[in-house]
């Protein structure tokens, strides 16, 4: 089972080893590069153009928005300098300084506004204006510091990064590196599947470590963000990434691993942290527009930004942005079928046919499951009408203000609008008619394709205040955000798709089979139903910060802080039944009863972190967290972590954390939809329907009682930069979760059975439960060569892969369930060029193959997909982008996705045959974008 991917890394190690002594002519003696001094000849002028010369001639990588550098000059630099020095020499008088994210890669920030808080002192040398840089926040930490190297696993990606992908959404950009899992928001929308006939409101979200969007944290700007106020029973409260547009990020920091310690719950397997643009000077215009090599899934974008310093010292910013998704139906791809014969597999389509019992025969004039000669549909090809991609439109405006108040004091202020609408398209209603003897299968083209129409509001406003003394500072914030969103579902028909309806019924609604029905007959069998929901937040923090004391090898840093909130929940269904009380779309949310639900929760934490150095080349993080959660009592979350720097090229770190996740409101309040089961009736007392098996319902209830879900968590990493050309990161990690909340119906619990007049069982109790364990190792690499050529170009190659080794589930612990639920292998490889004004990137995605024995997710439990009759193939996508600088007012982007073209295969009839969190609908893809700054 694991040869296969030890070869992988064997010849992984091999090409990075060949490539560190290759003819590229690393030079020798370059392990240091503050150390290595060069002789540098750049005039003075237009920052950005300066800092293109220098990219050119040093080894250090350079990460910055251009709006950050416009309308900014550099004296330029002449003469022999380490890079370093040559660096601070060149934004000297710019009011930028740099923070270091990694070996020989900085991040530029402005200091461009007069920072009260900088304490006045001497000129010192150039070597030391970079490594005595004002602290900065990092995410997995609340201690300001001067390098962005942690503990804990980080990875940055930066604006740049952004741009030079291609995507056009944080969701697609997201979802195409390893160690992320995209859900889809057809899985959003159906919980996972489950509920196809009877969809909620699709939302676009990813996670960490395939754990879910559950145990992953989203922040912006380090706080966190109102949950959607529609959401599935199976994801519970999630962040709806839709309503974030890329041309307002100026990056995006991941933390792998346990963070509750810092941020609380939810933070299991890590914490995604958006950082808006806001630390800039100038105006910029700018947009994309895409279409596929079909003509299809067309998407338009275009957005503005402006920044100004005020006479008092300040700064504030104003950004809009407008953009539009066409979406992806089905039919579209003729790959979305169940029809697999071409393949040598079956035709999976749904016979539309009447039945005596004895044999079956289509309709009317079909011989055949294809369309008749005079049109009569004869079975029903469900990956047709699916949305393969919703439609998108969406308008954000963002704000933000900082303003002086005194010399120590200083007021941050922000808030942000926007407007989501979704829509999207799943099958027509099927059923069985009876008249006592015929069965009659029947799909409701003439009501149409079930459809959902979504629209969602989001307020993210937040105050702070910050304080900074000689040694300590401190910060509070108060913070408001609220998502209302609603959902128009039509086409669910009020007939219960799991029992035979009789025909005779039908009259009453004046409907007829073959015949034409009249549009109010259509209307009065599919009324359309509306969820509206509305989630909100508000709350308080502050935190404290500085130096405890000092010891032999470096001063103990600290921080201490509290944080109190309130969350609030209000979810409305509106549902028509027909005359005798029944609502199809009703039970698709667990019964009448749960049409209104709201609840209200008051979370209270105070929590405590210290740095402290143990040696002079070792270092020891600390972090708890004790929060009192209205309902589930107190959680207490450690954390602690190591860095050691063994030599000047090698650095090893660890870190072991506890995670909890509360339930959220979703969960505590609101049923599951009602469904049905398969049970042996040699273990119930039950009427058998197939042979030995009763068909017993499912009836759904709420449980109280639901405690924390639970995790703990271990990384190890090792980071070694031999030279200024090359680093190499591999890391393991380890999660395990338990007390997970479940779906689960105990048929063993007479207490669980609903019975009949003659005591038979008839149906089960199914309520959330924490019954859930998980356990997950892997593996990760991340590996970056750069180097210059004789013709001035500088090319970078950087290679980013995670491996699953195993993945338990408490279904079935016996079961590796790595390579079948999820691809055992995600990898990620980008080739970078600059030239003088240009710039190029091409990358490959890659996912493993899946086996044809799948676990997949049915409901809420996994079971074995047994009609896989074919492994699902591994899946590769190829990208270029290319840009030009047109000076430092202009840059022109062209990009191509999925240049060869690549297409999901098709051997599944689960979810429309695809793995749609991994896979590429749409196919090749151009893009072409445009910025103008001012």
């Amino acid at each position: 089972m694991h040869a296969r991917p030890s070869r992988f890394f064997i010849i992984l190690a091999s090409a990075l080893a060949a490539a560190t002594t290759s003819a590229w002519s690393i030079p020798a003696g370059a392990s240091d590069s503050n150390a290595s001094r060069s002789t540098y000849s750049i005039p003075a002028g237009q920052l950005q153009e300066v800092l293109q010369q220098f990219i050119q001639q040093t080894p250090l990588s350079l990460a910055y928005s251009p709006s950050a550098v416009a309308h900014r000059s550099s004296p330029g630099i002449r003469g022999p300098s380490t890079p370093l020095e040559a660096l601070a020499q060149l934004l000297n008088g710019t009011g930028l300084t740099a923070a270091e994210v990694s070996p020989n890669v900085y991040i530029l920030q402005s200091t461009s506004r007069e920072d009260p808080f900088l304490t006045t002192s001497p000129p010192q040398p150039f070597a030391n204006r970079l490594t005595e840089l004002e602290p900065v926040q990092v995410t997995g930490t609340r201690i300001p510091r001067q390098s962005l190297q942690t503990t804990a696993p980080l990875k940055i990606f930066t604006a740049e990064d952004i741009r030079a992908s291609g995507q056009t959404t944080l969701f697609d950009f997201l979802r195409q590196w390893p160690n992320t899992t995209a859900h889809h928001p057809r899985d959003i929308a159906t919980d996972f599947g489950v509920n196809l006939r009877t969809p909620r409101a699709p939302n676009f979200t990813t996670s960490l470590f395939t754990l879910g969007p559950r145990a992953t944290l989203f922040l912006v700007d380090g706080l966190r963000v109102a949950s959607s106020g529609l959401s599935s029973s199976e994801y519970g409260g999630l962040t709806d990434l839709g309503s974030i547009p890329l041309s307002m990020i100026e990056r995006v920091e991941i933390v792998s691993g346990s963070a509750s310690a810092v941020y609380g719950s939810e933070a299991m397997s890590g914490v995604i942290n958006i950082i808006l643009k806001h630390d800039y000077e100038g105006a910029e215009i700018g947009g994309h527009t895409g279409i596929s090599d079909r003509g299809d899934t067309a998407r338009h974008d275009l957005f503005a930004n402006l920044a100004r310093l005020t006479a008092a010292g300040g700064h504030w910013t104003l950004a809009a942005n407008r953009s539009y998704d066409e979406g992806l139906i089905g039919r579209q791809r003729t790959w979305a079928t169940l029809d697999q014969s071409r393949h040598g597999l079956y035709d999976e389509r749904y016979p539309l046919q009447i039945s005596t019992g004895q044999d079956a025969k289509w309709l009317g004039d079909c011989t055949s499951s294809d369309d008749s000669p005079s049109g009569r549909i004869c079975s029903l090809d469900s990956p047709r009408y699916l949305s393969l991609l919703p439609s998108r439109e969406s308008t954000t405006t963002y704000a933000t203000l900082q303003h002086p108040l005194s010399e120590r004091h200083t007021l941050d202020a922000s808030v942000r609008l926007s407007e989501l609408r979704t829509g999207m398209q799943f099958p027509p209603s099927t059923a069985e008619f009876y008249d006592g003897a015929t069965w009659r299968t029947h799909a409701f083209f003439d009501v149409g394709p079930i459809s959902v129409r979504s629209e969602s509001h989001d307020v993210d406003a937040r105050v702070s205040v910050q304080s900074r003394g000689t040694k300590w500072m401190w910060m509070g914030t108060g913070f408001y955000g609220k998502n209302s969103a609603s959902s128009s579902i039509t086409g669910v028909v009020n007939i219960d798709p799991f029992k035979p309806f009789p025909l005779r019924e039908l009259s009453e609604w004046n409907y007829q089979l073959d015949g034409d029905v009249s549009h109010a007959t259509l209307a009065s069998i599919a009324p359309p139903n509306r969820l509206s929901g509305a989630f909100w937040h508000s709350g308080i923090s502050g935190t404290v910060s500085g130096p405890l004391f000092t010891m032999r090898h470096g001063t103990i840093e600290s921080v201490f802080g509290f944080d109190v909130h309130q969350e609030h929940l209000q979810s409305n269904a509106y549902t028509t039944a027909r005359s005798d009380g029944y609502s199809a779309y009703s039970e698709g949310l667990g019964g009448m009863d749960n049409s209104h639900i709201g609840g209200h929760a008051l979370r209270v934490s105070h929590f405590g972190e210290i740095a402290a150095p143990l040696f002079r080349s070792a270092a020891l993080d600390l972090a708890w967290r004790i929060d009192h959660n209205e309902g589930f009592g107190t959680q207490l979350t450690p954390r602690i972590g190591a860095k050691w720097k063994v030599t000047p090229t090698l650095t090893l770190r660890s870190s072991y954390g506890n995670g909890y996740r509360v339930p959220t409101l979703y969960e505590s309040q609101r049923m599951l939809p009602a469904s049905r089961t398969a049970v042996p009736s040699s273990l119930l007392p039950c009427n058998p329907m197939f042979e030995d098996l009763c068909l017993l319902d499912l009836q759904p209830v709420r449980n109280q009682a639901l405690r924390p879900e639970r995790s703990r968590s271990t990384t190890l990493d090792a980071l070694w930069s031999p030279n200024p050309h090359l680093d190499i990161s591999l890391g393991y990690y380890g999660i395990q979760r338990v007390d997970e909340i479940r779906a689960a119906a105990d048929f063993k619990d007479p207490s669980k059975h609903v019975l009949d007049a003659d005591g038979r069982v008839v149906a089960l109790l199914i309520s959330l439960q924490n019954v859930g364990i998980t356990k997950l190792d892997g593996w990760k690499f991340d590996g970056a060569l750069r180097f210059n050529t004789a013709g001035d170009d500088r090319i970078e190659l950087r290679l980013q892969t995670d491996y699953i080794d195993r993945w338990t589930n408490s279904q079935d612990l016996d079961a590796d369930l790595a390579g079948r639920l999820f691809p055992r292998i995600h990898a990620s490889a980008q080739l970078n060029w600059t030239h003088s004004s240009w710039s190029g990137r091409a990358a490959l995605r890659y996912r493993s193959g899946l086996r044809g024995t799948s676990a997949v997710l049915a409901g809420n439990m996994l079971v074995l997909n047994t009609r896989l009759w074919r492994d699902l193939p591994s899946m590769t996508t190829a990208d270029l982008s290319l840009t030009y600088g047109a000076g430092t007012n202009w840059t022109l982007g062209a990009n191509a996705l999925n240049i060869f073209n690549a297409t999901p295969k098709n051997y599944n009839d689960n979810f429309g045959g695809y793995t749609i969190a991994d896979d590429d609908p749409v196919g090749r893809y151009y893009l072409l974008n445009f910025e103008r700054r001012f």
